[in-house]
């Protein structure tokens, strides 16, 4: 008994079972093809069929594509055909452009009357490789040709977080005026190349105009860093930095960080070394009680009260000096004392001087000679307008403070527009007070006008002072100091007083020294 034999029909894919008896009549059927022109059996190409070939537009040939943007939807122009078949597009994904492998390829894509067709790919594709596409028309007899094969990049984006102002921050001060910014890590994804950080200064929390910007490029187990250089003392910065990095689709920019601020501190401080200014180079005085004179030194920063020490010895080495004068720094540019007992006739002497505000002393300065006169130039003690004089008291003691309150008063009274106008803030004058010292003189000698704060180039307006020591009290601290005038700078209502502030102006660490007369 024969058995059957199988054939495969290539155009339908179906499997027939035939007998022995009617293989010849069946073969000849399946060879002839249908001319019907929507029959699925159509005999090879219709005659005189055009299908235009599509347009690939979207994506364009070299756009870069985010792996996230995925599935990629496909679009191209619709063809036209003058078939009266029906046709379905095509479409080819691969790696390479002779599509000998095809990543990805769909049939049966259905037209329809708008333009252009958009295709998704349903599926993602991986990141950074380069891909391929192209789309055509078919209806099973005819094609079109293929369009322009086009290239598109699946790439992995990178994505940077908002960076950290570290410190210093919350407004702290520094611990000097050339602080270093310091920044945390910013989080990155993705393949990011060549992460740097810009770093934005400024004095305003606006960074309107931004006082330096500064880039860093931390290297791998450090935090970004920036130093701004020297900035100005005891001002308040602001400050922000962000990330950014180079990336398949360019360079990427974080977010700026929140805004950070800190205060640099205040100068610190310095004085200068007084230079000698007179009398210098073996000079001779006018008088063996002399005025010596130094340009000021530099000073800054919150120095407080600086006093200049001066030193007089017939030796350079000043071991044990025949006087020492201690006066604060005025506030012009040289200050000057004057010795409180007389040196010795036609002597050659030597002097230095160093400042101090009593935490900071300087170098002294460099010595420098006088030679004081033959002769004795020194003015009387009992000057014009002088009275009589009590007496110095015994050693170690002083002299009580004597109560003028009511001549000063009187003086008052008879005097009330110059007390009204001795504001010289104001533009009033001296004559009050030069009224009321040589009133008080005339009574004792000891009295005399006040060094303000100890500096003799600068007397009070408004306080006098009583000499209670030994000797002749010029620029001496042994004084009582007595407040005259209530409300004094008031516009008018100035009255007399007699104010003891002897002990308030010690407890406050000031000094008053006795002068007469006033410069």
């Amino acid at each position: 008994m024969e058995q059957p034999v199988i054939l495969q029909r290539t155009t339908t894919n179906l499997i027939h079972i035939l007998l022995p008896g009617l293989i010849l009549g069946i073969a000849g059927c399946s060879s002839e093809r249908s001319s019907n022109p929507l029959s699925p059996q159509i005999a090879g190409p219709i005659a005189g069929v055009t299908i235009t070939t599509p347009s690939a537009l979207d994506p364009p040939d070299g756009r870069l594509i985010a792996a996230t943007e995925q599935p990629i939807v496909l679009s191209f122009e619709s063809v036209t055909s003058n078939s009266p078949r029906p046709f379905t597009y095509q479409v080819e994904v691969a790696r390479e452009p002779t599509f000998s492998q095809t990543r990805l390829s769909m049939d049966g894509i259905q037209p329809h009357d708008n333009s252009p067709v958009l295709v998704d790919l349903k599926e993602s594709l991986e990141a950074e490789e380069l891909y391929f596409w192209r789309v055509r028309a078919v209806d099973g007899a005819n094609s079109s040709a293929y369009s322009e094969v086009v290239s598109f990049e699946v790439f992995s984006p990178v994505n940077i977080a908002q960076a950290v102002a570290s410190e210093p921050s919350g407004g702290q001060e520094t611990a000097t005026n050339i602080p270093l910014l310091v920044a945390n890590h910013a989080e990155t994804s993705g393949p990011a190349e060549d992460v740097q950080y810009r770093f934005e200064l400024a004095t305003d929390p606006e960074f309107i105009s931004p006082i330096a910007v500064l880039t860093s490029n931390p290297v791998l187990g450090t935090n970004p860093s920036v130093s701004p250089g020297e900035l100005a003392h005891n001002q308040t910065f602001h400050w922000r930095v962000r990330a950014s990095a180079k990336a398949r689709n360019g360079q990427i920019i974080g977010p700026w960080s929140a805004t950070a601020s800190f205060r640099t501190p205040p100068p610190p401080i310095t004085i200068g070394t007084p230079i000698p200014a007179s009398p210098i180079n073996g000079a001779t005085t006018d008088s063996i009680r002399p005025t010596f004179t130094v340009t000021n030194g530099v000073v800054s920063g919150s120095a407080g009260t600086v006093t200049y020490r001066f030193e007089i010895d017939e030796g350079t080495s000043f071991g044990n000096p025949t006087t020492v004068m201690e006066v604060p720094r005025s506030g012009s540019s040289s200050t000057s004392a004057t010795t409180t007992n007389t040196l010795q006739t036609d002597r050659h002497y030597f002097w230095r001087v160093n400042a101090s505000n009593g935490s900071i002393m300087t170098e002294w300065s460099a010595p420098h000679s006088f030679r004081t006169p033959t002769a004795q130039t020194e003015s009387p003690t009992t000057l014009p307008g002088s009275g009589p004089r009590t007496s110095d008291p015994a050693p170690g003691q002083k002299l009580p403070l004597p109560n003028e309150a009511a001549l000063i008063a009187e003086l008052a009274e008879t005097h009330s527009a110059a007390l009204a106008n001795s504001c010289q803030e104001e533009g009033g004058t001296w004559e009050f007070m030069d009224l009321a010292v040589e009133k008080l003189r005339e009574t004792d000698s000891r009295w005399g006008y006040n060094c303000k704060r100890g500096n003799c180039n600068d007397p009070s307006v408004d306080i006098v002072d009583y000499f209670y020591g030994i000797g002749d009290g010029n620029h001496s601290t042994d004084v009582y100091i007595i407040d005259i005038i209530q409300n004094h700078c008031s516009h008018g209502s100035e009255n007399p007083a007699w104010y003891d502030l002897t002990d308030a102006t010690r407890n406050n660490g000031t000094v008053g020294r006795w002068l007469y007369p006033r410069p």
